[in-house]
């Protein structure tokens, strides 16, 4: 593990504001979600990829929904990226 000599104090709230330096290194920008693990006595911080697959499933289906089909084909489509958005999955 690496020690940057960085030190930053926990605030009233229990946050804490991660260098600038350190986001721009990782490409981690404003309103990125981030996990917390603990391993042991250490937090561990990283981006949460999760939110980033389910933005790729819906941009991919976005796009598959651009394609000619039938409309009960892209009623189903438009519910199952409903579900990914909003998690409100209609049984029709």
């Amino acid at each position: 593990m690496k020690a940057l000599g960085i030190i930053r104090k926990i605030d009233s709230l229990g946050r804490v504001v991660i260098p600038k330096e350190i986001c721009k290194a990782h490409g981690w920008e404003q309103g990125e979600p981030m996990e917390f693990f603990m391993e042991g006595n250490m937090l561990v911080l990283q981006s949460y990829e999760g939110e980033r697959q389910r933005a790729e499933a819906i941009q991919k289906l976005e796009k598959l929904r651009q394609i000619t089909m039938t409309a009960q084909e892209r009623e189903e489509l438009d519910s199952v990226m409903q579900f990914l958005m909003f998690g409100d999955l209609d049984d029709n």
